[in-house]
């Protein structure tokens, strides 16, 4: 028998190429045989899993341990996929998670193609490390999700703007264009209906701006407290006189307990917006001939202020929804008469108002037509920038 030394030599050259090729290759490499056993994998493989070649090398890939339960589903039915092709190869990369011996978890983009070697047909398996592109796409996803509800909120907050500007605009439009035209003809009693209507309207059309301005300044984080020390109970009286308007128009009285002085820090500002939405919040929600009580006292280290009606209530579906961005509870089921307009925003803001005192705002109700209580406490020694 003759030996050609030259195609022996050959061989050995290449088969020594090849396996430079495979060892130094940047992406693992696994071979399969037709019997799904692993029959060799490069170094590549080894480091990224975590485990040595010779607990790859001899195991059925479906027994390899870095591979999950979800990785190893799509693998089975792209393997299946590979061995029905005409020309033995994945038409598309397939991503799959492993998790290396260590706990750590990559992301590894395969590509699987058959190669007919002498000794029988094998799978050629590649995988590249992408779980850097993983991440990065992870992080693009969130931030397109996150303008997309910029987006939402941005349509939501205009269409609703512009709905509760109109409502306290047209009041003042209307009242002072007929006493404009009519003033003259006007008896004393109607005339003062017609201011007491624009004045109203020029009160609830200055919440609305300044809740929409603080909602503005929260969201792109410019809203600034600023806290001194000073008597509270001005503000309260404040705050029920702003609100007594809207309280008579709804033939409701607001009732007062409050004590001489209350010294505490706060921002005199937004501390009388909190006052006035959940005053008005509670004039809203109560029906015609309901009452409202303010209570304010000392509690301990801190001021308590309660704000009490006898109105709808609140169930405790409703409750998770009261101090939630633009949620504006609809109860259109409801056989009592009771102001459902407003803009979503007043819990909220009142909420990032009163944590940026470092006070609490919270809720009490038994349920349905039975009354509710907003409470919130102020720190009395603690100041807050």
């Amino acid at each position: 028998m003759v030996i050609d030394k030259t195609a022996e030599a050959r061989l050995a050259r290449s088969e020594k190429i090849f396996r430079h090729l495979f060892e130094s290759s940047p992406n693992a490499i696994l071979l399969i045989d037709n019997k799904g056993v692993i029959t060799e994998c490069n170094i590549w493989t080894q480091y990224l899993s975590g485990y040595d070649r010779k607990e790859i090398v001899g195991k059925r890939f479906v027994d390899l341990p870095f591979l999950t339960p979800a990785s190893l589903k799509v693998i089975l039915e792209n393997y299946q996929k590979i061995q029905q092709s005409s020309n033995g190869m994945l038409e598309a990369p397939i991503d799959v998670e492993i998790i290396n011996k260590d706990g750590r978890s990559f992301w590894v983009s395969l590509m699987g193609s058959v190669l007919n070697l002498p000794d029988g047909p094998v799978l050629q398996v590649i995988g590249t490390n992408i779980t850097e592109r993983k991440k990065l796409q992870s992080m693009l996803e969130e931030e397109n999700k996150r303008l997309k509800n910029l987006d939402d909120l941005r349509k939501y907050f205009v269409i609703n703007a512009t709905h509760e500007l109109k409502t306290p605009l047209a009041s003042i439009d209307g009242a002072s264009q007929f006493l404009a035209e009519n003033y003259d003809a006007l008896d004393d009693n109607t005339a003062r209906k017609l201011v007491n209507l624009i004045q109203g309207g020029s009160t609830r059309l200055k919440e609305i701006i300044e809740n929409l301005l603080d909602f503005s300044r929260i969201e792109s984080g410019n809203l600034n407290v600023k806290s001194q020390q000073d008597d509270l109970v001005p503000v309260l009286q404040e705050a029920v006189k702003i609100t007594s308007y809207q309280a008579n128009q709804r033939k409701q009285k607001i009732d007062t307990q409050f004590p001489e002085t209350l010294i505490v820090n706060f921002d005199k500002v937004h501390i009388e917006q909190v006052l006035v939405n959940l005053i008005t919040n509670a004039i809203k929600n109560t029906p015609q001939n309901g009452s409202v009580r303010v209570k304010a006292s000392r509690y301990d280290d801190a001021v308590r202020v309660e704000v009490i009606d006898n109105g709808i209530g609140i169930t405790s579906e409703e409750m998770p929804q009261l101090f939630t961005k633009f949620g504006k509870i609809e109860r259109h089921d409801l056989d009592v008469e009771i102001n459902i307009q407003g803009s979503g925003l007043g819990l909220y803001l009142s909420q990032e108002i009163i944590e940026r005192h470092g006070g609490k705002i919270w809720a009490e109700s038994e349920g349905r037509k039975k009354g509710s209580t907003f409470i919130f406490t102020l720190p009395i020694n603690t100041k807050h920038a």
